[in-house]
């Protein structure tokens, strides 16, 4: 990958999109490589009860670095680094980086985290990359939700990965997903007759990723989430087939710095029907 600078414009064509999907993919291999480089060392606990570790710090710093020499034009919004920003930059194209979304699970020794980064226009994310190191796998999110297997080095494996598409055999909320560190007892008050083996616990973005990859119908959270956390993941979930709306039953809308980037909460899903039946359910839970 050349070390040339992206330009996108406010109206992106698919090529431009891309060019800055590559960026975003370079960015996260770098996140990913500092992370590994930084060990599970523990920083401190911060004020709303999450951990921030040295690797969080060190997969940032990598991530601003690339973005700052390939996309120098764009806003950046980072969980553990809100720069500057401009007057009205939602109304343009911006980035949002979560260095490592699961760092409670990193520090553990678990799987179940990634490094997360988006491409937002118009308020809604139109792409993404997820990258997962421990599970040496990727997900980019564009005109086509695909996985890659990453080598050694984090790199994807030669190929065009695996296509990832929603169909009809995914209509019933037959499997769900939750939050592996912090249950929400909603899931189950709006699907009370799955079965807890059909219930499966997973970390981090990885539950949207479930999503995509059709192996869960639908994720209802009424946790709170900032945008870092999810944006990749409702990229990968759209370009999959999938439907993502927040509880007033529309889309979530990204950029919102006087809410503090804080997301109300929200159901994924297989489809938008599935969607609809949760959230009529909602009100009487």
């Amino acid at each position: 990958m050349n070390a040339t600078r992206v330009v996108p414009s406010a109206d992106a064509s698919a090529d431009q999109r891309q060019a800055v999907l590559d960026v975003l993919l370079e960015a996260a291999i770098a996140g990913a490589l500092a992370m590994r480089m930084a060990g599970q060392a523990l920083l401190e606990v911060k004020s709303n009860g999450t951990p921030q570790a040295a690797a969080d710090l060190a997969s940032d710093a990598a991530i601003a670095q690339v973005l700052a020499a390939r996309l120098p034009d764009l806003p950046v919004i980072s969980e553990e680094s809100r720069r500057s920003l401009p007057q009205g930059f939602a109304r343009q194209p911006f980035i949002l980086v979560d260095p490592i979304d699961g760092t409670r699970e990193f520090l553990e020794g678990h799987p179940d985290h990634a490094v997360c980064l988006a491409l937002i226009e118009n308020r809604h994310p139109v792409a993404g990359v997820i990258l997962a190191p421990q599970q040496r796998k990727a997900w980019l999110a564009g005109s086509t939700a695909r996985e890659f297997a990453l080598d050694a080095e984090l790199r994807p494996m030669p190929g065009p990965g695996r296509l990832l598409r929603l169909t009809s055999q995914h209509l019933d909320p037959e499997t769900m997903v939750t939050s592996r560190s912090r249950p929400d007892p909603l899931s189950r008050r709006l699907f009370p007759d799955l079965a807890d083996s059909n219930i499966h616990r997973v970390g981090a973005i990885l539950k949207l990723v479930a999503i995509a990859r059709g192996d869960a119908c639908v994720f209802p959270t009424s946790n709170p989430s900032s945008e870092w956390d999810i944006a990749a993941g409702e990229a990968l979930v759209l370009a999959a087939g999938g439907t993502m709306l927040g509880r007033n039953g529309k889309r979530l809308v990204y950029g919102r710095r006087r809410r503090d980037f804080i997301h109300e909460p929200y159901i994924a899903a297989a489809n938008r029907k599935m969607v609809r039946k949760a959230l009529a359910q909602w009100p009487i839970c």
